[in-house]
């Protein structure tokens, strides 16, 4: 989600930017956050007569937003998986190689981590 802001007054007095940017990816039915803040600021020129006083102000509201989303993610065809032991430097344990629909059919309870199987 990516969302920008920008805020001019009247007479464009004084002009306002503000961003923000996050991202978030599923990896192995795990989540990771990356979030990214922009920094903003304001930049402008206030002219004040002789002999007189003005009063320039900044509010800054801060706001939370909540968002419930579903991915769904389609795959099918061969794979060719490669087992490893990272204890034993990487060591071959084992080639699994066939159609990802059986594969994941061979896995215990794979219907509670997420996966479901349509036709073949």
């Amino acid at each position: 989600m990516e969302v920008a802001l920008k805020l001019k007054t009247p007479c464009e007095v004084v002009e306002a930017n503000a961003g923000f940017h996050q991202e978030v990816q599923l990896n192995h039915i795990g989540e990771n956050t990356s979030e990214e803040e922009l920094c903003w600021g304001v930049d402008s020129t206030v002219r004040v007569p002789p002999s007189s006083e003005t009063v320039a102000e900044l509010v800054i509201l801060e706001e939370q937003f909540r968002r419930d989303f579903r991915i769904e993610n389609r795959m099918s065809g061969k794979i060719l998986v490669t087992v490893t032991n990272l204890k034993l430097n990487n060591s071959l344990v084992t080639v699994i190689e066939g159609n990802i629909a059986d594969i994941i059919r061979g896995m215990s309870n794979y219907a509670a981590k997420g996966f479901t199987i349509d036709g073949n």
